[in-house]
């Protein structure tokens, strides 16, 4: 299992698929803080539109930073 997971992440990929990983991991992460919150507390946390905020913020800083790569490399 050690292996198939290390085989996993030492992959080459394209940067959008890197992001892609990001993305949905950061939405798998929050979506499971409300959840484990509401169960412990039954208090929610975070509202589905902070969250989808939040995703949304973090693909444009993505995008943005990609397109700030690109432009950098090129004037080098």
């Amino acid at each position: 299992m050690k292996n198939k997971i290390r085989e996993f992440l030492l992959q080459k990929r394209k940067w959008y698929q890197d992001a892609g990983i990001s993305v949905a991991s950061l939405f798998v992460v929050l979506v499971l803080y409300k959840l484990i919150g509401y169960i412990f507390t039954k208090i929610n946390f975070l509202n589905w539109k902070t969250i989808i905020g939040v995703v949304i913020l973090y693909v444009i800083i993505l995008f943005g930073w990609r397109y700030w790569e690109l432009n950098w490399s090129r004037k080098r």
